[in-house]
């Protein structure tokens, strides 16, 4: 398998590929905010289409788990090919857990009355189904293509461990989530103004490019790619290495 991933190409010259990443997640970011000024979209639809990123992030975190060199610890021995294939269906159930948990908030948080009375929970699907899959067909594709382009063509999956990969997610997504569900309170006390909800898709998508360069300079500091420029750099690209 790994025979698919290894023949990941040099850092080519122009724009480093951790820097495309961030442009697609920054574009994919920009759906919400195209659908709240052109298309209606409320509080209740960004939440969900945020909700549904979660699970676009496990699925990539599975993906990586498969394929990553799992390189051992200094000190331990070298780990064998059944730690992952406990590992990636624990880290599904658990990560479904976690999906379930985060999703029935997110109804009772943006709904009146999600099951039952003024409107239902099905009602609630049909009419958001597609706000939400056209925003998370965007940011499927935007983390396709960090997969892509740094986890596999940069190498970072040399340096990825399983049980590294095993709580990546919740880093990412935790601390990311408290901060919106709790910007999204005054927002929908307030009936979803779309000036709030601006607001409230711009402090995600910060919380969004601070997560994806800490997770690239994670990858550079156990040894993969080339670290990320911490200020100005000359025009000559020395980043390129053999």
């Amino acid at each position: 398998m790994t025979a698919l991933v290894a023949r990941d190409a040099p850092e080519e010259p122009g724009v480093p590929r951790w820097r495309a990443s961030l442009l697609a997640l920054l574009l994919s970011n920009l759906v919400p905010v195209a659908g709240v000024l052109l298309l209606d979209w409320r509080v209740r639809e960004i939440l969900l289409v945020w909700w549904t990123e979660s699970a676009v992030i496990g699925f990539f975190n599975v993906l990586k788990m498969a394929v990553c060199g799992n390189p051992p610890k200094e000190g331990r021995r070298a780990s064998c090919g059944a730690e992952r294939f406990f590992m990636i269906p624990f880290f599904i159930l658990h990560f479904g857990f976690f999906m379930a948990g985060h999703g029935v908030f997110v109804l009772l948080l943006s709904t009146p009355a999600p099951f039952g009375g003024e409107i239902s929970a099905h009602e609630i699907l049909s009419e958001s189904i597609r706000p939400v899959l056209f925003g998370t067909g965007a940011l499927f594709a935007s983390h396709a293509f960090s997969f892509a382009t740094n986890f596999l063509g940069r190498g970072e999956w040399r340096r990825a461990r399983v049980e590294q990969l095993f709580v990546e997610p919740y880093s990412r997504i935790v601390l990311m989530h408290v901060a919106i569900l709790a910007g999204a309170l005054p927002v929908i006390w307030l009936g979803g103004p779309a000036p709030l909800l601006l607001v409230l898709t711009v402090l995600k998508t910060g919380f969004d490019a601070r997560a994806h360069l800490r997770e690239r300079r994670r990858a550079a500091a156990a040894g993969g790619p080339p670290p990320l420029p911490t200020g100005p750099t000359d025009s000559s690209g020395s980043s390129r290495s053999s």
